[in-house]
């Protein structure tokens, strides 16, 4: 990362998931990442300012692995791809997605606005397929979401692979006679 906003932003994000909001201060990320304290104030206004900026970098990341399964055509396709992405996040990205929990949890609503075009084309999916109680289909998609994103980052012995395999053969035998529908 060669500009300084570049720098501050991957060391802002850094110090968040090293120390959590309460922990990180202005003061600490300008020195971890060589800035002035006056730059992060005038370019971001507050350390609220400096994880906005922070969590906008998250959206972006997470909009690479969300856009593919908004875009597929295929409504039970979408459900499936919709339950295995999480699965191929890198473990070089598990810090962020730690923050975006430990932000919800000190009642931040970051991470939901990332994931609301997910929400609205999973209840689209549904719609398409018939599904009846689509709301409670997709909030049941989010509890296997967050239990699922909580496993994969927080427990080193989970098996991954395993379950991904697992998970994608369940939704195939669920949904199968819908994969070959006309999209």
């Amino acid at each position: 990362m060669g500009n300084k906003r570049e720098r501050l932003l991957e060391e802002a994000k850094v110090q968040f998931i090293q120390r959590g909001y309460h922990g990180t201060s202005v003061k600490r990320v300008a020195m971890a990442a060589g800035i002035a304290e006056a730059y992060i104030i005038n370019n971001f206004g507050s350390k609220d300012g400096m994880l906005k900026a922070v969590i906008e970098y998250g959206k972006q990341k997470a909009q690479e692995l969300i856009g593919p399964i908004v875009l597929e055509s295929n409504p039970a396709q979408r459900i499936i791809n919709a339950h295995l992405f999480i699965y191929d996040i890198p473990p070089s990205e598990y810090g962020f997605w730690r923050l975006l929990f430990t932000l919800k949890l000190q009642n931040h609503d970051f991470q939901e606005e990332i994931l609301v075009p997910l929400r609205e084309s999973m209840t689209l999916a549904y719609q398409k397929l018939g599904y009846s109680k689509v709301s409670t289909r997709v909030d049941d998609y989010y509890v296997f979401l967050h239990g699922l994103t909580k496993k994969i980052i927080l427990d080193k012995g989970f098996d991954k692979e395993e379950h991904k395999a697992f998970t994608k053969e369940r939704l195939e035998a669920e949904l199968g006679v819908h994969l070959s529908m006309p999209t």
